[in-house]
């Protein structure tokens, strides 16, 4: 029997809520009509993945079956199904099956979820299952029992539920939970979505951890938990009330969408993916991600950063960033709590945890930005790191990263390795915007002398005397320099030089070179027209064709990756070329294909590349990357989180 207190609240509801003829003007439902219905929706949590299985159960008003019931599979990896029914009036749905975990990023395979939604059939009927119906199911169904209707036991309840929820705070859906579309760009999706999310999160390492499993989720116990108790207390369980309190800001929402967009677009669906920002508070400090001007920093008061119009905390604006194809470091131009001004901090480009963004307002903040660790002095923390001007990251794809960075007051430049950080190597001489491979790190003298060069242990190698106006490290460590007057010289890795025809007799500005991989190939930027001209310094070894350059002129820089080029005007303006994977190079095997991602920024300066992934400054001063690792996941045929 349900609660008495709750009844009675229900039945106080009656009076003037329904008109004769409706389903809910007594009773728990009519008993079965002799015309068919029909009911269709989607299965939503997460949502459930195609072949999912739906029993449709026809009920009488008092909850018995009305014959046999109606089998269906979920039909596409969005959740969607249909079914027809010899029945009109009430229905119990159980759905059974594999489900997107927001939480995760993907679908969870081999770990089934059931989902219970009562409804009403009519002749067209739009029923959806999702976290909703199925929280108020036990309920639900004591009230309807004890012959409350069912549109009336409905509201009541879903009224109640959204009291009972950490997020009561803010606005409900506004629409009845089956009839609450999931897909789409309206507040009530980004209200489902944004739940389903926080509970998906919740539920991580709920109750005993499954061995067998990394994450150690136990999404079904969570749901019988939330469910039951509130069945029983009219309430969450004061436990699940905080683990849910807990799991908003812990829930990483641009994860959440791009895993469902990621989800959609594979499954060929048309579905529009909410957004998550328009329901999440992260930061718990009352204002909504959307209007947030720091979403994941408590800031009450909203506070902006000086003349910006991000808050205090969140003025992570950068002098300058370094990338591989796996870690991106920059230096921080402002105090924030990401750290104080000048204090290095990196980022994993490859961690689902960090989305491969470095630190901005409108980013999911990693859980550690320093490879390093939180205790190391170069993290940042308690404002004890030095203050540094510049910084450059290399290593292994498969590795930690070694990072060096030049003090601001340019004394001197510090190496150390992510293995162990404590142990800093100065090099020889400080040197600008050093940059790294995976053994050899190499920068411009801040004396005027040249290019030092170093290996990761700190001894000398081989480097180029003589003023330069820029330079290029290559491959494991091959190296150019573009003198005073614009002219090109390189050198092989044991110092013998090297003649470069495609780009001789030209006046550079500017030159850029590949590490990734190992490959040894240049860009440079002619001082005329800034046009980009490249050329290959290994005869062929590794991949053997360039990546296409940008096109036209009138840039000032550039970076070069194994598959792609970025060049950038004096306003910024960034164009990047790329091999695709049906360039006729790719199919030969003489070129790395870039996937077709996201596109790249618009403005963007001080570029770095990887491969094909990429860092710069962006056209307000943060730090961007491109693309994120859920596209690059997609695009390269890895599993998200892997």
């Amino acid at each position: 029997m349900p609660r008495p207190l709750r009844s009675a609240a229900l039945l106080s509801l009656l009076c003037g809520c329904a008109s004769p003829g409706d389903s809910g003007e007594a009773g728990g439902s009519t008993d079965a009509a002799d015309t068919s219905g029909s009911a269709e929706g989607v299965i939503f949590k997460g949502p459930m993945a195609a072949g999912g299985q739906i029993e449709l159960q026809p009920l009488s008003a008092a909850l018995e079956p009305v014959g046999p019931p109606v089998l269906v599979e979920v039909r596409d990896d969005g959740g969607s199904y249909s079914a027809t029914l010899d029945h009109q009036g009430l229905v119990r749905i159980t759905a059974q099956g594999e489900a997107f975990n927001e939480a995760w990023g993907d679908k969870k395979a081999g770990e089934p979820i059931t989902l219970v939604a009562y409804g009403e059939v009519g002749e067209r009927s739009s029923l959806h299952v999702n976290l909703l119906t199925h929280l108020i199911a036990p309920a639900l169904e004591e009230e309807l029992r004890a012959g409350t209707p069912f549109m009336v036991a409905q509201d009541a309840l879903l009224d109640e539920l959204f009291d009972a929820l950490p997020m009561a705070d803010r606005q409900p859906p506004g629409v009845r939970g089956p009839e609450l579309e999931p897909f789409g760009e309206g507040y009530a999706q980004a209200w489902l979505f944004g739940f389903s999310g926080v509970v998906a999160e919740a539920s991580r390492g709920y109750g005993a951890p499954d061995a067998d499993s990394a994450d150690g989720f136990d999404l079904p116990a969570f749901l019988d938990e939330l469910s039951l108790g509130f069945a029983e207390q009219g309430a969450l369980p004061l436990e699940a009330y905080e683990v849910l309190r807990a799991a908003e800001p812990a829930l990483n929402p641009d994860l959440a969408m791009l895993g469902l967009h990621r989800l959609i677009e594979e499954g060929g669906l048309s579905a529009e993916v909410p957004d998550l920002h328009r329901f999440l508070d992260s930061d718990q400090d009352g204002v909504l991600n959307e209007v947030d001007n720091c979403r994941y920093v408590f800031n009450p008061d909203q506070e902006a950063a000086g003349e910006g119009p991000h808050g205090a905390a969140c003025d992570t604006r950068m002098q300058m960033v370094s990338s591989t194809d796996r870690w991106g470091c920059g230096v921080l131009a402002a105090e924030s709590v990401v750290g104080p001004a000048g204090g290095v901090v990196c980022w994993e480009l490859r961690g689902a945890e960090t989305g491969g963004s470095p630190p901005a307002p409108a980013v999911y903040p990693a859980a550690v930005r320093a490879p390093w660790g939180e205790d190391s002095p170069f993290a940042g923390a308690d404002g004890d790191a030095p203050t540094f001007r510049a910084v450059g990251v290399g290593g292994a794809d498969d590795s930690l990263p070694w990072v060096c960075a030049t003090l601001a007051d340019g004394t001197a430049t510090l190496c150390w390795d992510a293995a162990d950080p404590s142990m800093p190597t100065p090099l020889s001489a400080p040197v600008g915007a050093p940059q790294l491979s995976a053994a050899r790190v190499c920068g411009l003298r801040l004396d005027g002398g040249g290019v030092l060069c170093a290996d990761r242990g700190g001894a000398p190698a081989p480097g180029i005397t003589g003023a330069a106006l820029d330079f290029a490290l290559a491959g494991d460590g091959h190296l150019c320099v573009v003198d005073e007057a614009g002219a090109l010289r390189c050198q092989d890795p044991a110092g013998a030089a090297l003649d470069v025809p495609a780009l001789a007799g030209l006046e550079l500005r500017a030159v850029g070179g590949n590490t990734a991989g190992g490959d040894a190939f240049i860009c440079g930027v002619t001082a005329d027209e800034g046009e980009v001209r490249c050329a290959d310094l290994d005869s062929g070894a590794g991949v053997a064709a360039l990546p296409p350059a940008p096109e036209g002129g009138g840039y000032v820089n550039v970076a070069v990756g194994r598959g792609t080029v970025c060049a950038w005007t004096a306003d910024d303006t960034l164009r990047c070329g790329r091999w695709e994977q049906d360039d006729p190079e790719v199919l030969a095997g003489e070129a790395v294909a870039c996937p077709e991602w996201a596109a790249t920024p618009a403005s963007a300066w001080g570029v770095s590349l990887g491969s094909c992934v990429g860092c710069g400054i962006g056209a307000d001063g943060f730090g961007a990357c491109w693309p994120d690792e859920w596209s690059r996941a997609r695009g390269e045929g890895e599993p998200i989180g892997g």
